[in-house]
């Protein structure tokens, strides 16, 4: 029997099977292990967490200019594209930490882009106003009560202040949100800036064409380019975690490794380094070498039991998906025309309950996905594909 086991202290976040017959180490001993392992190396906590660390940001010098320029130019609408792990939020927020101390600038990051006009105007109010509790105050005018409050209010008190609105994940954002922000863009002293997965723009191109033709620059984030830079990620990263005095335990060969299994991906050298750290820590290593980097060498520490796949215990969306992905579906577009829209306000609701479907797939590794186009088509992967033929 196989179980899933978690030493979670502080900052320390490590999974893996312990099967009972096995040497692995118990939660107590690895706890110990791993505390001996940050010891040696002088960290302070774990270097490879998921943690967006703008000051870690590496690569994209190129982009990193093209968005810093056209803040400058004050251009209204700006895109920033990226497949799932390739860097967009750490982008966001290294962009809000460059502009912070503009004079003359109002920043403000929204880590969760709004769904309706009440989201927009409630983070607007949270962001801009500083009120979360204070709008039932019948005598409290300052804030946005309604949409078409919006605009008076923002110049109203910032007057020739200018705005830096980001917003992440855009692609989750709701229609009438991004109607509402396209007026804001341009009727406001203001520049947005949209972090979103590259279906953000079919989106776009299919229910706010308005929009999509406002943007001024079109920034792609696709993957580190360079091992040098995903060494200098590793290196960054140790040294925000330490203090700047920690010792880098992975060989150039381990880097090299981890730079062709990621391809590149900052989300993914993450967690091939954070694994690699709980395998060392198990087996008591110093030095992180290649063979603590091979996918083979990584499952050791990772693999999970194979459940037993049944189709029938997913979610009825999710289940829906993959229904129609078997009958021949690759696209958001095609999917939407195999699927009941019961329950579904809309065919847009339907749509936009899709692509985020697919986004949570794909993190999970149920698809897989390739461009054609300006859009993406999906499959299932073969992991999925495996368990729906022994299922």
């Amino acid at each position: 029997m196989v179980e899933d086991s978690q030493v979670t202290e502080g900052r320390f976040l490590l999974s893996y099977d312990v099967e009972k017959s096995s040497p692995f180490p118990s939660p107590e001993e690895l706890r110990k292990r791993v505390r001996e392992f940050y010891a040696r190396n002088r960290w302070r906590e774990n270097p490879f967490a998921f943690d967006i660390l703008p000051e870690a940001i590496v690569g994209y010098e190129e982009q990193r200019s093209q968005l810093l320029a056209a803040v400058e130019r004050r251009e209204k609408i700006i895109l920033i594209l990226g497949p799932t792990g390739s860097g967009k939020t750490t982008m966001l927020k290294w962009l809000e930490n460059e502009l912070r101390n503009e004079r003359g600038l109002i920043v403000f990051f929204m880590s969760k882009a709004p769904r309706d006009e009440r989201e927009l105007i409630e983070q607007l109010n949270h962001h801009l106003f500083n009120l979360r509790f204070l709008r039932w105050i019948p005598l409290f005018k300052s804030y946005i009560r309604n949409t078409s409050e919006i605009v008076p209010k923002l110049r109203q008190k910032f007057g020739e202040k200018r705005l830096i609105m980001l917003v992440d994940e855009a692609h989750e954002a709701g229609l009438e949100a991004l109607r509402w922000m396209r007026v804001i863009g341009d009727h406001a002293n203001i520049t947005i800036v949209f972090s979103a997965l590259p279906v953000f723009e079919e989106q776009l191109q299919t229910s706010l064409e308005t929009l999509r033709k406002r943007v001024s620059t079109r920034i792609i984030l696709r993957r580190l380019e360079r091992e040098s830079e995903v060494k200098e990620l590793i290196e960054k990263r140790i040294r925000l975690a330490s203090d700047g005095e920690g010792k880098n335990p992975f060989t150039e060969n381990a880097i090299r490794k981890i730079f062709e299994i990621s391809g590149g991906f900052p989300r993914e050298v993450l967690r091939l380094c954070n694994r690699a750290v709980s395998l060392a820590a198990m087996e008591g290593k110093e030095i992180i070498d290649e063979s603590l980097i091979s996918e083979e060498g990584v499952a050791r520490a990772i693999e999970a039991k194979e459940m037993e796949f049944d189709l029938a215990s997913l979610p009825k969306r999710k289940r829906e998906v993959i229904e129609a992905m078997l009958s021949g579906a690759t696209t958001p577009a095609e999917i939407l025309e195999k699927i009941s829209l019961k329950g579904y306000k809309s065919r847009e609701h339907a749509l936009r309950s899709i692509n985020n479907i697919l986004k949570r797939m794909l993190d999970e590794g149920l698809v897989v996905r390739e461009p054609q186009g300006k859009t993406f088509v999906y499959s299932l992967s073969p992991r999925l594909k495996t368990l729906l033929t022994k299922a």
